[in-house]
């Protein structure tokens, strides 16, 4: 890994490590990629002692309903959030 990526990525790993509340979120009208990546990565970050929940303000679509932490997806960000991470988004 370059220099520069591998800073980039410790830079996150701090902060991801300081939070203890996180918020994960996509793009709108989210797809499979999108609630897959989004849920995936509230589940790691909880196994990992943290606070972390999936918000898709258009809702989560029915057809994802099945998948792990589907459940707990909200549509507004919770109060108390002090990290947000995107997903699947392209800027």
């Amino acid at each position: 890994m370059a220099a520069p990526a591998k800073a980039e990525v410790n830079k996150a790993r701090r902060k991801i490590a300081a939070a203890t509340h996180v918020a994960v979120v996509s793009h709108e009208r989210p797809d499979g990629d999108a609630v897959g990546s989004a849920l995936a990565v509230v589940l790691g970050l909880r196994r990992n002692g943290k606070q972390a929940e999936a918000v898709f303000p258009d809702g989560l679509p029915a057809r994802y309903r099945f998948l792990p932490g589907a459940a707990t997806a909200r549509r507004q960000l919770p109060p108390g959030i002090d990290l947000i991470i995107t997903v699947d988004c392209s800027a």
